[in-house]
Formats: C-alpha cells, structure tokens, sequence
C-alpha cells in the first residue's frame, strides 16, 4: 500500500465524516422560524433540505449508516497502515496504536469542529449538503430499509413504540425569534415586544432581584410617640412603612399612611383613639429565592402592596412591593404626581391643566350641547381657596352644578373654553378647584428611596 495514497484516503474519509456530523446537526438544528422562511423562499436547494426533515427517522438513519461506514473504514485504513509500516507486534497492540492514532482525528475533525460550525450557520450547511445528502439517501434506501426494520423490531421487544410524537408547541426560543422578527418588519409595535419579553423573564426572577435591598429602606422604630412618627412618614412621603422594634429584623407591622391622617399636623391625637399596635397590619414575610410570579400571587390573595425579604434565618434582607412586582412586567411605574410633574405643563396658580368633561349633576343635556374643558389636576389646595372634595376634575364640576341649583340649568347650554379651573356656562364662570392627592394618596404603594 502506497503510503501518499493511503494518508490522501484517511483525509478524505476524516473530510466526508465531518460532512455527516455537521449535516446532522445542521438539519435537526433549524427552527421553526428557519423551516418557515424556506418554505417561503421557493430555493430548490431549500426545498430539498425541507423534503429531508420531513422523514426525520429515515434521514436519521441516512446520515448515520454514512458517518458509521465512513468512521469504521478510517479505522480499517488505519490498522493496514500499522500492521505494514510498524515493527509486527501482536493483533491487540495494533489495535491499540490504530485506536490512538484514529480516535484524537475523529473526534476532534471529524465530530466536535464540523459539529460547532454547523450549529453557528444551520441554514447554509443544510443547503449546501442537501444535494449530495439526498443522492446517498436513495443509494442506501435497501440498507436503510433492513436497519429501519431491525430498530422497529427491537424497540417492540423492549416494549417502546417507534410512532413519532405529534408536534409541539412554539418554543420560548422560537416564540422569542418569532417575535423579533414581527418587530423587525413592523407587525410588532416595539412596546409590545418589550411587554411580551418581559413576561417571558417575569418567571425567572425571584424577589431578591427586584427587592429594595436593607440599607435603603425607610422604617421607623415603634417606641416613636404617634405624632413625631406621622410627621417622619408625612415628611417621606411613603404609603406605606414598615415598623419595627429595637432592630430592624423585629418587624411588628406595616402602617399605612392614610390611617395617620390628621396626626401629623396636630389636628387629632390618633385616628379615631386606635393606638400604634391596633393601626398596624401584619406583615407579609417572603424568602429571598421567592418567585416574583408567587409574590404576586400572594399580593392579590392577602390584599397587601409591600412583603419583607427575609433569609433562611428570619433577618431582613429587604423590601419588595407590589409596584417593583409589576415593574418588571410594565417597567418603571410612576405615580400620577409624578408624571404630572414630568409632563411640565402649567395653568393658572401653578396648576397642571388636565382634560375633564363637565357632566351636570341630575342633568340630561342635549346631544352636542357639552364639550371637553381643561381642569386642573389633582394638587394640593391654596389654603386661601374654598375647600373641595378628592374628586376628579369633572366630579368637581358635578359637585359644583349641585350646589348651584337653579342655577344648574344653565349647564344645558353649550360650554365654552375658559382659562384653566374655570368652566363657563352660559356666560358665568364656574370655577373648578383641586383635589388633594399629595405625595401620598391612598393608592400610592411605598417605594424605598423614592418618596
């Protein structure tokens, strides 16, 4: 055996393994999204590689019976290369040296490199061995048959049947491609996309990603007197706080700021004469490896806006509430005050105008005798100006035609647009005053850090 023409055999045959090792892995590689572009491609090279995936236990079969011949000839080639150019040694040790010489090139060349490269560009190996794949397929159709036949029969004596599944579901990968692609032509708003990815990770993140960690929350000790501890929450501005006794890992309560209402500025030495301990509500206790998905579940079931992280041995990690939950969904919430204030629009006094329908109280206008007015938005009242209730802008204006009334039927005539936090009926100004929301309105969920 000429020893040029043998290595040149061992090249070619390490050249046609990778070929089948990478054509495996690229065929059974491509995504649903893949599959679908080249159904739509009209390519005969794609539609050749679509016609092998759809026989996937026949093109299993193929590509196995030609890496597996291939592999057991190189090994052949290389025990004729020992037992002729080596000092003759017993059938076992050249064996051995075959073995080491075969094994380190089939796996290196002819698995692992052809392997990873197929995996970075599925669709243009697939293309590419779709041709020469398809003439070995029909070459080796009677082996195939009788290899086919022998697996059928061993699998029904170990009892597991052959039949394939039936398809599955889009996977989150697929899904994922799926929608960036939407996205990519426009039949995806990128908001949704952002939402829609958000929802996909919203299950892999537990409560200690998304907590206030413990050297940022705002607390405050029990022993506090009841009017100093209502003017630190006013001062903060938080919804809602934690108490806690001597160390912050002895948590006895969540107080909610609105039950503080007149405390702060004097006006009542407690609400309705409750003490601290009856104004506390219990707290909800979550390990830090708790799902946020569960969190939330748990918000909704206990009817609570904050949860207290805590270790394996009860101390406060921190702080996560039902807006960071939500965050992760939606991104930043903020509140109605602050997007006002963000919006940098003002009206008269300071005002931030906003759009309100004037709705008579007890009244049924005329179609098309009401229209839209500017009313001021939620802001705490001069002290100077009358008094009005926690109503939006148009409940005000109700508010205000009730009181009128006689006078109310005046509303039935058509409105007209008036400086901000007036509504003009029938020529006479109604004025419109705001409603208190301060900085912590009883909807507001506490955030550590940002009051």
């Amino acid at each position: 055996m000429d020893l040029a023409l043998a290595l040149l055999g061992a090249f070619a045959l390490v050249v046609v393994s990778a070929a089948f090792s990478g054509t495996e892995v690229a065929l059974f590689s491509l995504r649903r999204l893949d599959r679908e572009q080249m159904a739509r491609s009209g390519r005969p090279a794609d539609a050749r590689v679509l016609a092998l995936i759809a026989r996937p236990k026949r093109l299993i079969a193929t590509v196995l019976i030609g890496n597996e011949t291939v592999n057991g000839s190189l090994v052949v080639l290389a025990l004729g290369l020992v037992a002729r150019y080596l000092t003759p040694m017993s059938a076992l040790a050249s064996a051995a040296v075959a073995a080491a010489m075969v094994i380190p090139v089939v796996v290196l060349l002819g698995e692992v490199t052809p392997k990873t490269l197929a995996l970075k560009a599925p669709s243009s190996w697939a293309r590419a061995a779709a041709w020469p794949l398809t003439l070995f397929f029909w070459l080796v159709s009677p082996i195939r048959f009788f290899v086919h036949g022998a697996s059928e029969l061993l699998l029904g004596v170990l009892g597991v049947s052959g039949r394939p599944r039936p398809g599955k579901d889009l996977t989150e990968e697929e899904f994922r491609s799926l929608l960036d692609a939407g996205s990519a032509q426009g039949q995806v708003d990128q908001r949704e996309r952002k939402l829609i990815h958000r929802v996909f990770e919203f299950a892999d993140k537990n409560v200690g990603q998304v907590m206030t960690p413990r050297d940022k929350i705002f607390a405050v000790s029990y022993d506090l007197p009841t009017g100093r501890l209502a003017k630190e929450v006013a001062a903060r501005g938080f919804s809602r706080v934690p108490i806690y006794q001597k160390s912050l890992d002895n948590i006895r309560g969540v107080l909610n700021a609105k039950d503080l209402v007149g405390v702060a500025t004097g006006a009542a030495p407690a609400p309705a004469g409750r003490t601290l301990a009856e104004m506390l509500h219990e707290p909800l206790f979550l390990p830090r490896t708790t799902p946020i998905k569960r969190a939330f579940l748990l918000f909704k079931q206990k009817k609570v806006h904050l949860g207290i992280v805590v270790n394996e041995y009860g101390g406060v990690l921190g702080l996560v509430t039902l807006d960071d939950v939500l965050g992760q969904l939606f991104g930043a919430l903020r509140d109605e005050r602050e997007a006002l204030q963000a919006s940098g629009k003002r009206g008269r006094g300071g005002r931030t105008p906003v759009p309100g329908l004037v709705v008579g109280s007890g009244l049924t206008p005329p179609p098309g005798s009401l229209s839209p007015v500017e009313a001021p938005a939620p802001a705490v009242p001069d002290p100077a100006e009358a008094a009005a209730p926690s109503d939006p802008a148009a409940g005000v204006a109700s508010a205000y035609a009730a009181a009128l009334g006689a006078q109310a039927e005046a509303l039935a005539a058509p409105a007209t647009r008036a400086g901000a936090g007036d509504v003009v009926a029938d020529g006479a100004p109604v004025p419109i005053t705001d409603a208190d929301t301060g900085p912590s309105g009883p909807n507001r969920t506490s955030k550590a850090g940002q009051p």
